[in-house]
């Protein structure tokens, strides 16, 4: 199985082979604009299932899926929460997914809030074994300030309570805030690195069992301000 997540700054119509060349099963696209997804040429693969959820048609949050996957979105969805979808895969793995590009509110201007908010009312309904949560969370430990009412610490602290963790930082023996490797490029400057984009894992995955890469600047700063993020299991 293979999950990528690639926050492909817009056109994703004139990008979208360069990510299906990755071959993911399901793919999580924030910042795509809004499209019909029989305008597009997925190559080799067999588009399954597809979902675009946005406010704005130039930039929302598109989801793929290919070959033996398909997904549905859960009816406890709730769009006031910009945008974290819960989603039911069904294939060779079954399984919750939280597809993740967070916004903030124009109260608190956090981005962050979403996430608690949705983890808070989608509650039981999701929290399972078999749970992946997975995108850009424009969101890291050092961008938390005492005076904020949420921080990203809190909330991998509360999801490893629960026993879901960062796969990235569990494989890499990263640490939160210190880490070498970066998912977004700030105006498309390699000096001007964060880690923003992430996958966490329930109790279902199990240590080793995984392999979590990113794209290099390289090959993507023209594309996107931000590379793939890849897990394999």
């Amino acid at each position: 199985m293979r999950l990528i997540s690639w926050n492909c700054k817009s056109a994703f119509h004139r990008k979208h082979l360069l990510v299906c060349e990755l071959k993911p099963d399901i793919l999580i696209v924030p910042e795509c604009e809004k499209l019909e997804v029989s305008s597009l040429n997925f190559g080799v693969l067999s588009n399954r299932s597809f979902e675009w959820i946005g406010n704005n048609p130039k930039k929302g949050i598109a989801v793929y899926s290919f070959g033996n996957y398909q997904f549905e979105v859960l009816p406890i969805f709730n769009p006031k929460h910009r945008w974290v979808i819960p989603l039911k895969v069904t294939g060779a793995k079954s399984f919750i997914l939280l597809a993740v590009w967070a916004m903030p509110n124009s109260e608190t201007r956090s981005y962050v809030q979403p996430l608690f908010d949705a983890l808070e009312e989608y509650g039981e309904k999701i929290y399972s074994d078999g749970i992946y949560i997975m995108g850009d969370f424009n969101a890291n430990f050092i961008f938390d300030r005492p005076n904020k009412i949420y921080k990203f610490q809190n909330l991998v602290g509360n999801l490893h309570e629960r026993g879901i963790r960062s796969l990235f930082h569990e494989q890499h023996g990263a640490e939160h805030g210190k880490e070498d490797q970066k998912t977004f490029y700030m105006y498309h400057h390699e000096d001007k690195g964060y880690h923003i984009d992430y996958i966490f894992g329930g109790r279902n995955v199990s240590k080793g069992s995984f392999n979590v890469t990113l794209g290099s600047f390289s090959d993507w700063h023209k594309y996107s301000d931000h590379v793939p993020l890849i897990y394999t299991e």
